[in-house]
């Protein structure tokens, strides 16, 4: 596992480098492709503690260290005028502390993609997007991005996705602290925690969002499939018993000259799952 990750960093090293270099590269940049990189490793430890109790699913009061690590490109191609598909293969590896147990809020918000100590290879993104100007007077310019190819887009638009994708890629869009490879790490400030998104083990769903970009303004609608069992790796496509709808609202403002955002959220999740109190009888 060591000579795994050590040969993972210097592959992530060098990729981030081409990466920049090729951010720079005008053939790269004008032939309607985009390729992006990430590579994140995240060490913990924690020496021995006094527990007074201790179960199955407890924090382990022995000393322990982990060590996961997550890398993903983007790529992303332009199709006609307006519409992008984007593909994401990503692998993750390691494991969380006391095998991701007994903490609530857990300090490594990377391990909730990892299934196994060892690296594995998937598919995270596969997604169509497709905007339709409606506005011919006034244009926005989205730079180059994860996902994101430059393009210029008029300020009144309609955007359509389709595909595999995360939820948290579109709603609940927190830029302080949304993202563990770029922000907190802990599980609790990744996201509302309320906000119970459609995902399977590894953060990902297959659905379609709508977006209504206006100035100041962006309405978004979203319908994603549930996975099987809760938390689980497959997803359920009886999508007329077991679906994620989602619906949120996002003003812009500026306050004493400085940027802010406001967001309304509503969802409502369909599954097969038990009752609490068929589970509190089972008991």
């Amino acid at each position: 596992m060591k000579g795994i990750v050590r040969k993972l960093f210097f592959v992530g090293m060098g990729s981030s480098i081409f990466s920049v270099a090729s951010a720079q590269d005008a053939l790269l940049k004008d032939s309607g492709w985009n390729f992006h990189f990430q590579f994140t490793g995240i060490v913990q430890f924690n020496p021995v503690f006094h527990s007074p109790y201790e179960g199955r699913n407890s924090f382990q009061s022995v000393s322990d260290r982990a060590f996961s690590v997550t890398t993903s490109a983007y790529i992303g191609r332009k199709l006609w005028s307006g519409a992008a598909l984007y593909f994401d293969p990503e692998m993750a590896g390691g494991q969380g502390l006391s095998s991701t147990l007994g903490i609530a809020g857990f300090p490594n918000g990377e391990t909730f993609r990892i299934g196994a100590a060892q690296p594995v290879v998937y598919v995270a993104r596969l997604f169509l997007r497709q905007n339709f100007n409606l506005d011919q007077s006034h244009w926005d310019t989205l730079n180059d991005a994860n996902n994101q190819l430059k393009e210029v887009v008029s300020a009144k638009r309609l955007t359509v996705t389709v595909g595999k994708f995360g939820m948290a890629d579109f709603f609940d869009q927190n830029g302080v602290s949304h993202d563990p490879r770029t922000d907190f790490m802990n599980w609790s400030l990744m996201n509302n925690g309320a906000y119970d998104y459609a995902a399977n083990t590894r953060g990902y769903t297959g659905g379609l969002v709508l977006e209504y970009f206006t100035p100041g303004w962006v309405i978004r609608a979203g319908t994603a499939l549930m996975p099987v069992e809760a938390n689980g790796p497959t997803l359920n496509f009886n999508w007329a018993k077991s679906k994620n709808e989602t619906f949120e609202i996002q003003k812009t403002y500026r306050f004493h000259g400085l940027p802010g955002t406001s967001r309304f959220l509503i969802y409502y999740n369909t599954s097969k799952a038990p009752s609490y109190q068929a589970v509190i009888d089972a008991d």
